[in-house]
């Protein structure tokens, strides 16, 4: 019943995927942009049939499992209370257990919580922590990225043009990868010309960093005050 619901949303997101593809290859970047723009209008409206399905669900174990997959910082809020409605078998479900490990890790990185610190090692094999780059200014954004991630790469220009604007302010950056291979990872620093600091332990998806802020898909950043 819920494929049915969406499925118009899915072809049409399928097809921009395409379009998107093409653009690239293309170097089509307005184009890309476009196409970025459509997907997130169906994925809003995806997001609002999710709910409401979910909501009126509560007694499925479909409804976890839904949500697991859909949940965002936009949505946490709201899929918690309807976590909280779910019977208790559908609780008990393995989608249920993890929805509710990733809104507990969600709700540790919401918007005025205090960071999770950690250290980690550079380039250089040296320690490097959270703290101490945030202790040399007034804003610091960490960058989760990795040297394979081709959408990663395509912003790290932006993200310069970012810290050369705003470091002088007290804007820093500490860059977390999710690479396996140290040479790449030092590669790709050099090559796209990324001057702040940087992290990684070696352990691809299985970063702990990542798990640490809950991070699903990269680039992903967060920014602390």
């Amino acid at each position: 019943a819920y494929g049915k619901e969406v499925k118009g949303i899915n072809d049409q997101q399928a097809a921009l995927e395409a379009e998107y593809v093409q653009a690239r290859k293309d170097g089509d970047k307005a184009k890309m942009e476009s196409v970025i723009a459509k997907f997130d209008v169906l994925d809003a409206e995806k997001g609002k049939i999710t709910e409401a399905y979910a909501a009126s669900h509560t007694q499925s174990i479909v409804t976890p499992f839904l949500l697991v997959q859909n949940v965002n910082d936009d949505n946490a809020a709201a899929f918690g209370a309807i976590y909280d409605k779910l019977a208790a078998n559908v609780k008990a479900t393995s989608s249920a257990k993890s929805l509710k490990t990733r809104l507990d890790l969600m709700a540790k990185t919401a918007v005025g919580q205090t960071a999770p610190l950690f250290t980690g090692k550079t380039p250089e094999g040296t320690d490097l922590t959270l703290k101490q780059v945030f202790s040399t200014g007034k804003y610091t954004m960490i960058d989760f990225w990795a040297s394979w991630c081709g959408p990663c790469r395509a912003e790290n220009p932006n993200v310069v043009k970012l810290y050369e604007k705003y470091h002088a302010k007290g804007f820093n950056i500490i860059g977390v990868s999710l690479d396996k291979d140290a040479e790449k990872w030092k590669k790709a620093i050099a090559d796209d010309k990324l001057t702040w600091g940087h992290i990684s332990d070696l352990k691809f998806w299985q970063s702990e960093y990542a798990a640490m802020y809950g991070v699903q898909g990269i680039p992903a950043t967060f920014l602390l005050d």
